[in-house]
């Protein structure tokens, strides 16, 4: 009776292990599609804020929205210009570009405006609206494999149950 429910519960522990690795799919989808929200009016290729670059001193991050009009200010006498593409209660979301040769004069300014830069994930390797079409794809085929895997788990019930009524009895009866 051990090795039989032994083997029951393996079997059901692979489509639950099944189980939680695609529910953790589908909440890193879910979050990159809410992260992603806030890149939408950009049409730009969201590579260009990942890695090196060679020309242009190109900052992405938030800041307090009160502070934006005077980062603007400051941005213009170091030859950078800012622009806003987002912005949540009092956060703007920023993007400040300019020649590399001045990126000096422009790292003190945004530190002293509370700039926080942003990360762009890895994931983002395109403009924001395919990028969502990507991840909206890959959110579907989760959603598909999650409802594959409780209807393999619901039939694996219905299999193992005789064996497990019969365990069920047989240990209660030796309880006694």
């Amino acid at each position: 009776l051990n090795l039989q429910l032994g083997e029951v519960w393996s079997q059901f522990s692979k489509t639950e292990e099944e189980l939680r690795t695609s529910n953790e799919q589908h909440t890193a989808l879910k979050q990159s599609l809410e992260m992603l929200q806030k890149f939408t009016a950009l049409d730009v290729d969201l590579r260009i804020f990942q890695g090196q670059k060679h020309f242009l001193n190109l900052h992405i991050g938030t800041m307090p929205a009160r502070a934006l009009e005077h980062l603007q200010e400051a941005m213009a006498l170091a030859e950078h210009f800012i622009t806003t593409f987002h912005t949540d209660e009092n956060v703007a979301y920023v993007v400040v570009v300019g020649p590399l040769e001045h990126q000096e004069k422009v790292r003190p300014v945004l530190e002293h405006a509370d700039f926080q830069p942003l990360t762009i994930p890895p994931q983002f390797q395109d403009h924001p609206q395919q990028v969502h079409a990507d991840l909206t794809t890959q959110m579907a085929q989760v959603q598909q494999t999650i409802k594959e895997v409780l209807a393999k788990e619901r039939a694996l019930a219905e299999q193992q149950y005789p064996k497990l009524a019969q365990a069920y009895q047989t240990l209660n009866g030796a309880a006694a």
